[in-house]
């Protein structure tokens, strides 16, 4: 049994990750196989970088909500994420400036809703 195993188990659902944790592939893997109820992810104080968002869209492409404070992520890479992520149905960020990106996902679902709060 995996460190990620032991951690998650299979009723996982949710996930917060706080600075200095990882959102690596061996973590989204191990969600993805093992966690077929999960279905939110919350992201604080990280970088999402394009590898953190491609693994996102990889082995979570069924995720319904995504909240994002206090991160750092381009604006390509959170493209990424509304594109692949095709459940997605609310998405929550730190981020003024975002906001015209997050119109993007009006196609992803008629119920997506989106907030930006700024601070």
């Amino acid at each position: 049994m995996t460190r990620q195993q032991k951690l998650f188990g299979k009723t996982l659902k949710d996930l917060q990750l706080l600075k200095n944790l990882d959102l690596d592939n061996e973590t989204l893997t191990q969600i993805s196989l093992h966690c077929k109820n999960f279905e939110s992810l919350s992201i604080r104080r990280y970088t999402i970088r394009k590898e953190e968002a491609s693994a996102i869209v990889n082995y979570l492409p069924r995720i319904k909500r995504l909240i994002i404070s206090v991160a750092y992520m381009l604006e390509e890479n959170l493209v990424m994420i509304l594109k692949g992520c095709e459940e997605l149905s609310c998405i929550w960020m730190c981020a003024k400036e975002m906001v015209f990106r997050l119109r993007l996902a009006s196609h992803i679902s008629p119920k997506f809703k989106y907030k930006v709060l700024v601070m």
